[in-house]
């Protein structure tokens, strides 16, 4: 048999046994008929379903098949349409099983899945990428039908909440003026909230919205509150709790993703004296049992103790049904509706709740929501009219930057900026993306002379409690974390927090940036992060267009940017306006302005040039390769294929290879251009350009401006590749470092923050 014969009969068994191996990856437990089977837990399954899809797709584009072979398969897989249509979903009763759901999903595009044992890596021949992307169409044609079909709503009809607040309990409206003389009907009045607020809490006085918020959770209505880090919102939800109890005896039962928070929070309130109970996922088959007459004022829970324990569940609503349940309240709601998936039942939280307990009003509180994240957290946790709470999410303490560094100088850099800006006796946290990393970073600076610690969540749970312990007492002064710490942390004098590796997100940076400065203080906040990496990433991700690529690509699009101020950047991402002209001041882009260059000609002339080289030839370029040809490089594998007869060539020579470099890196990152990965048997991985947008659309008619600083060491044709290899990211990090002084950022326009009187 020969080796063209070997692949062909390798594709087809591959496509053959596609929907034995999808059915049995999600195959459905056993359990009763119930939430498990709603159309909410279908929307769930069939999101992580698309996601292999896309990771599917992207192996079929590594694959060599004889021409024409795929192409009868796809036929044959789409000839008889789509068969999940609006009817038959209609049709089903309302408890439809969730196999029942999922088989007629997969029958779609079961064609398209490949058995995992049968997978191997070849090369892409040149003229399958047509064939690709007629596959990738298909599908995404498919998916779209399908998406709206489930997204136009579900089948059964949701309980109905009052579309107007109304007060708990008693039908008069709270009002400020009145301070309860007899014959006042009304909940609780402001001075109400006042005095709790100084006689269990120690507070002076509310911070900005603070009593807004506390005043309307004592309604019907659902709340959204979108505060900062440090603005005062575990107290916007634990005052109107104590009040609550102390007056009716009901219970706020707050969810919240970690077990560290769930710990924290629990002693903080117990040293205050205010009563409390905790029953989190690792505590077993324990049944909560509450007193007739006394009952906590706060039942801090995490989301699978709601969804997996039906003891906890009966409990509930033996609450709920003797009127001793108020609210409840989802902690860190932008858990609800991450990039990636957090845990499932976060996203079924909303579901469950609005089954079992539909006249309870939900609060939801997050310290950070784009305007698109707000949406899904309001559409996830299927609330009704909500009333949203937003401040801003400026924090003019906190000077922010971002340093590109080469990978294997990461340790070295985060070391020489802790201990040459004299920050090793101060509280800082370090952001890891891997465990491993975390473990060998925090390794590193204790050789360098700095108490740090790792923390991830491998460690069991006693061993995080210690090393939280020694950090929040000072003992220990620098963490080296994962993800897994973070939301909650509740550390007023924290003065750096830094990322060895880019966060995955705008709205994690914000969190887990939000850590530093919360005394009011100024702080740092540094990301270090390697261009090169991050277009890996991005060209690694399954689906192009899927929520974690453009999430990076706003990450990598902040760290890459150097002529907009960076708190501007994150002001934009979360939907709030800046005054035309202003700036923080503080960042390394207002301190060390750049020099803007107009690079829109060249831009225009290079994405020209690639579209015609692969008209010309059709085979796979890479990005140095293009640059080659783009700068005018005079090399034999430029004349060997005609390059440098091709429309365009040395169009870029006056810019240079250093500056054509950070273009294409820009480029990438704007989502104009695109990577996508080949595997070759004989020389191993490599990474490939194409146009993923149209550049026209992208631009809008404005200029694209790249900024390098003044003193910028320009390289020409003449340059050697193998001398500027490096040259140019470490002057950058090194100019980066340089601007990272406590007198440029004593001098720059710092206004202290006035919300440090009251804890979040």
């Amino acid at each position: 048999m020969s080796s063209a014969q070997k692949k062909v009969r390798l594709e087809s068994n591959s496509f053959a046994m596609a929907h034995t191996f999808h059915t049995k990856k999600f195959k459905p437990g056993p359990g009763p008929t119930n939430a498990d089977n709603t159309p909410g837990r279908f929307r769930s399954a069939f999101i992580r379903s698309q996601t292999s899809h896309n990771r599917c797709i992207d192996d079929v584009r590594d694959q060599s098949v004889e021409e024409g072979s795929c192409e009868r398969r796809i036929q044959k897989a789409f000839q008889e349409g789509p068969t999940f249509t609006a009817e038959k979903f209609e049709a089903l009763p309302d408890s439809a099983p969730m196999a029942i759901l999922k088989d007629m999903l997969l029958s779609d595009y079961r064609h398209l899945y490949q058995h995992k044992k049968a997978r191997r890596q070849y090369a892409l021949k040149e003229a399958d990428q047509t064939l690709y992307d007629q596959i990738e169409s298909l599908c995404t044609d498919r998916i779209e039908f399908i998406e709206n079909l489930i997204s136009a709503g579900p089948r059964t009809a949701q309980p109905t909440r009052p579309a107007q607040p109304e007060p708990l309990g008693l039908p008069s409206p709270i009002l400020d003026e009145n301070d309860g003389a007899p014959g006042d009907t009304r909940l609780f009045s402001p001075a109400d909230c006042r005095d709790v607020l100084k006689n269990s809490f120690g507070l002076a006085k509310f911070l900005p919205k603070q009593l807004d918020v506390i005043l309307e959770a004592f309604t019907a209505c659902d709340l959204l509150v979108i505060f900062p880090t440090g603005a005062g919102k575990s107290l916007s939800f634990q005052l109107p709790a104590v009040l609550m109890n102390e007056k009716f005896n009901m219970i706020t039962v707050v969810v919240s993703p970690l077990i560290a928070i769930i710990q924290d929070q629990e002693m903080a309130l117990r040293e205050k004296g205010i009563k409390v109970m905790s029953f989190c996922s690792g505590d077993g088959h324990v049944r909560p049992r509450f007193d007739q007459n006394i009952k906590p004022a706060l039942l801090y829970v995490t989301p699978e103790r709601i969804q997996k324990s039906p003891a906890f569940m009966d409990e509930l609503r033996t609450l709920h049904r003797s009127k001793h349940l108020a609210r409840f309240i989802v902690d860190e709601a932008h858990c609800v509706a991450p990039v990636d998936d957090f845990r499932d039942a976060y996203a079924e939280l909303g579901a469950c709740l609005r089954k079992n307990f539909p006249d309870i009003p939900i609060s939801a509180f997050t310290a950070t929501a784009s305007p698109t994240a707000a949406q899904l957290i309001t559409k996830s946790l299927n609330m009704v009219n909500p009333r949203v709470f937003r401040r801003s999410t400026a924090r003019p303490n906190l000077r922010y930057s971002a340093l590109p560094t080469r990978s294997d100088e990461c340790f070295e850099t985060i070391a020489e900026l802790i201990t040459e800006r004299g920050l090793e006796d101060d509280t800082g946290i370090v952001y890891c993306f891997r465990r491993d990393r975390c473990e060998a970073l925090a390794l590193f600076l204790r050789k360098k002379g700095v108490s740090a610690k790792h923390y991830h969540a491998e460690m069991t749970d006693q061993e995080k409690a210690a090393v939280y312990k020694t950090w929040k007492h000072g003992i220990c002064k620098v963490i080296v974390a994962t993800v897994a710490f973070g939301m909650g942390v509740n550390h007023s004098d924290v003065r750096f927090v830094l990322h060895c590796d880019p966060p995955r997100s705008l709205d994690n940076y914000l969190q887990e940036s939000g850590r530093a400065g919360r005394d009011g203080q100024p702080a740092e906040c540094v990301i270090f992060y390697n261009p090169r990496a991050l277009r890996r990433e991005l060209a690694e991700i399954p689906g192009r267009d899927s929520r974690a690529v453009k999430a990076l690509r706003q990450v990598a699009n902040y760290c890459d940017e150097t002529l907009v101020c960076r708190s501007r950047q994150l002001l934009a991402h979360c939907g709030e306006s800046t005054a035309a002209g202003k700036l923080c001041g503080a960042c390394d882009n207002c301190v060390s302005p750049k020099r803007a260059y107009d690079l829109t000609a060249d831009i225009q002339q290079f994405v020209s040039l690639l579209e015609c080289i692969q008209k010309k030839s059709g085979n796979p370029i890479t990005a140095l390769q293009t640059i080659d040809v783009f700068i005018g490089r005079n090399t034999k594998w430029i004349r060997v294929r005609g390059y440098d007869q091709v429309k365009g060539y040395a169009a870029g020579r006056h810019i240079g290879l250093e500056l054509a470099k950070i273009m294409i890196t820009r480029l990438i990152f704007w989502g104009i251009l695109g990577e996508y990965r080949i595997l070759r048997h004989d020389i191993g991985a490599h990474y490939y350009l194409r146009i993923e947008r149209d550049l026209a659309k992208f631009k809008g008619g404005r200029s694209l401006q790249i900024g390098l600083a003044d003193n910028r060491e320009d390289s020409t044709v003449e340059t050697g590749r193998g001398k500027s290899k490096s040259k140019g990211i470490d002057r950058r990090r090194q100019r980066s470092l340089s601007t990272l002084t406590d007198q440029a950022f004593l001098n720059a326009d710092y206004v202290p923050s006035s919300d440090s009187e009251s804890e979040d």
